[in-house]
This record gives structure tokens, C-alpha cells and sequence, in this order.
């Protein structure tokens, strides 16, 4: 029988309002475990996991990783990724990020795609949704860049270490005959990294930069940055597509900035 796990590596998940608790309600109907590594948060992620885990004690696993020093910095997310996939018991694994949700309406498709013995990794598409008012998405990168944009979330756990997270999922390491197939048209993920209310998403940001990329790029004093300062009108596009049932608590909290 075909079986899927998901997995996902998580800290401090709470403090910078990640909607990892709905990334995994977002796919439960579909997948047969799913994988946490959970970096000893000190804001009650570990425990938000905890709760979960008791609500779905057949599939929820969680284990637990200090996130060391790498060179680069941020191969730390790939080498995590990696002992998340080093432990699925499934035939096939499935990354799925803190602030990525796919919509309901998807999962019989993706449910449908492991079954196909002729394909070996999946590729997905990507609404790059930004702003708290959840109608744009990012157009930062020139008109074709949301069109073309496209990421390896899903391979059959065979494949590994051939198939793995040299930084997120590509094709550059990809060795011997694997056949995969690009579905990016079909299955769209809905990325919510940048839709946090200003306040979160400064904390999280400077985080990031000071910590696992470079200081010069961290935002400076007190107020957060209005997301005009962040992407200007002529860089985004009106969205107006539905979003996941299991985003609706989230995104209203977001809206409140609470």
C-alpha cells in the first residue's frame, strides 16, 4: 500500500506566528504520519505539539534537534530536513514548510499523484501571497516569476539520499534515473511567510538575517515596517483566489495583529 509522510522542522513557532499547527490540519486527511523536528522552542511550540500529538497520537511524530552552527549558516534547514526524512516510514516524503498550507481541494489530486508508479519526485507551484489583507501575491521578480515558480516538495522515500535538501528541494543533486514530473499548473502551495501582521513579520525577519544570513539586512527601530515599505503597488498582483478552509482563525488573528 502507498503511504505518505509529511515533515517539517519548527522553532519558536508561536513568537514569530508561523501557521505550523494548520500546515499539518491542511493535509492530515491524506497522510499517514507526519514528522516534526522541533528545535527547543522557549515559547510553547514544543507543548502547542505536544497538545496536537495527543489529538493524533497515530500520526504525529516529534523529535527534537538543537540547530547548531553550519558553514553556510543556512545549511542548518537542509541538514534538518534531512534527518526529518531519514526518519519517515513512508513511500513517499513531503516537505512542507512552517508557512505553507495546501488547500483542501488538492488532496485527492496529490493523493492520486503517489499512486502513479511511473513518477519518482513531484514539483508544486507557489502562491508567494503577501500583505495581512491575504489579496496579493508578490511580484517582485519580473511578470513570469509566480508563473514559473516552482519547488521538488515530494519524493518517494527510495530515492534518498539521491533525491535530498542540498538547500531546498532542486534537481542538482538528483543522481541515477529518477523520473519526475511537474505538476506546478496543478497543485499550488499557499505561502503565507510574508502575509504576517508587520510586527511579526519584522521579529521574524531580523531573526533570520542576524542569525542565518547577514546583519545589513535587518529593519531598524521600533515601528514596524508598513508593507508598502516592503513591496510597492506595481510589485504585487491582486489575488482573489480562495484560500484553505484551515486558515480562516489564522488569517483574522494576522488581520488584528494578535
Amino acid at each position: 500500500m502507498v503511504t505518505i509522510s509529511a515533515h517539517q522542522i519548527i522553532r519558536d513557532g508561536v513568537k514569530y506566528h508561523f501557521p505550523f499547527i494548520e500546515s499539518f490540519l491542511a493535509v492530515e486527511p491524506i497522510v499517514d504520519e507526519f514528522v516534526f523536528c522541533e528545535g527547543f522552542s522557549t515559547d510553547g511550540t514544543y507543548e502547542k505539539l505536544l497538545e496536537l500529538q495527543k489529538q493524533y497520537p497515530n500520526k504525529i511524530k516529534i523529535f527534537r534537534e538543537k540547530w547548531y552552527e553550519t558553514n553556510p549558516k543556512w545549511m542548518i534547514f537542509a541538514d534538518l530536513t534531512n534527518r526529518c526524512i531519514e526518519k519517515c516510514q513512508s513511500t513517499w516524503h513531503w516537505q512542507i514548510e512552517g508557512d505553507e498550507i495546501y488547500h483542501e481541494k488538492d488532496l485527492s489530486l496529490i493523493k492520486q499523484l503517489t499512486e502513479d508508479k511511473e513518477a519518482d519526485w513531484y514539483s508544486f507551484g507557489m502562491h508567494r501571497l503577501c500583505y495581512n489583507t491575504f489579496d496579493k501575491i508578490c511580484n517582485d521578480r519580473g511578470p513570469d516569476y509566480n508563473r514559473n515558480l516552482k519547488r521538488i516538495k515530494m519524493a518517494r522515500k527510495s530515492t534518498y539520499p539521491y533525491i535530498h535538501n542540498p538547500k531546498g528541494f532542486t534537481l542538482q543533486d538528483v543522481l541515477g534515473n529518477y523520473k519526475g514530473k511537474d505538476v506546478s499548473d496543478k497543485i499550488k502551495i499557499f505561502h503565507y511567510s510574508y502575509t504576517r501582521h508587520p510586527r511579526a513579520f519584522q521579529e521574524k525577519a531580523n531573526f533570520m538575517m542576524k542569525t542565518y544570513f547577514t546583519e545589513d539586512k535587518r529593519f531598524s527601530g521600533d515601528k514596524p515596517p508598513e508593507y508598502l515599505e516592503l513591496w510597492s503597488e506595481d510589485k504585487t498582483l491582486l489575488f482573489t483566489q480562495p484560500h484553505p478552509a484551515v486558515m480562516k482563525n489564522w488569517m483574522e488573528k494576522e488581520r488584528k495583529g494578535e
